[in-house]
């Protein structure tokens, strides 16, 4: 599915234009995700302007590549990526809608309650990534160039703390790829930003060594 974060609006007219939604009525800063059914977050795309649209953000962000022949893909009805899916013989699951009929068939409306089932623990997805305080109020202008990976950080850290994922680990899916996939690279992005953190941190310690060696010195 595609998300949101609001951003305050800009000075430049040309990065207000390309922030604008014209379906929140505010600029933002639009990416998608993709959920595993287990409810872990193996996917982010970079974000985008929000004039950008969903079909759009999905091609340009490389998720289609990523996925394999005959992988199987929950979608809203606004991804209108039915030709792009078909070319890499990825199944695409929509909303049947009514397509012009008066009701819908006994068959629509089962399918339409498995797709409304699953979008609903999308929705729950995006919800607790978005309960950091970070993600949950105006971004100012100077954070949207570290936008991405505030949100690659914090969707590692809801894969971590979101309870069920924990509970679904059993002998029958322990050894499930998307769940070793989904938690390995959640630790590639931990590892990663605690790696920088210790290394800023040696090189401060390093450099008020030298300043108090050159204060004794001198």
């Amino acid at each position: 599915d595609c998300t949101e974060i609001f951003i305050k609006t800009p000075k430049d007219p040309n990065l207000k234009n390309s922030t604008w939604s014209n379906y929140k009525h505010h600029n933002t800063a639009n990416f998608i995700i993709a959920v595993a059914p287990n409810s872990a977050i193996i996917f982010v795309s970079p974000v985008y302007g929000g004039r950008a649209s969903d079909k759009a953000i999905t091609l340009d962000s490389g998720f289609l590549d990523m996925c394999e022949p005959c992988d199987m893909i929950q979608a809203d009805k606004d991804f209108n990526i039915q030709e792009e899916c078909a070319v890499r013989s990825i199944w695409l699951h929509v909303p049947p809608g009514l397509r012009g009929e008066v009701q819908m068939t006994s068959a629509a409306i089962e399918k339409t309650k498995k797709v409304a089932n699953l979008q609903i623990l999308v929705e729950q997805v995006i919800r607790r990534l978005k309960s950091f305080r970070i993600l949950s109020c105006q971004l100012p202008i100077t954070l949207v160039p570290s936008l991405d990976k505030i949100i690659s950080v914090c969707a590692a850290l809801t894969n971590f703390q979101y309870k069920k994922i924990n509970a679904c680990i059993s002998k029958t899916n322990l050894f499930n790829p998307v769940m070793i996939l989904s938690y390995i690279s959640c630790s590639v992005f931990l590892i990663q930003h605690t790696l920088w953190c210790i290394l800023l941190t040696q090189c401060v310690i390093c450099i008020s060594y030298v300043v108090l060696y050159s204060s004794i010195t001198y």
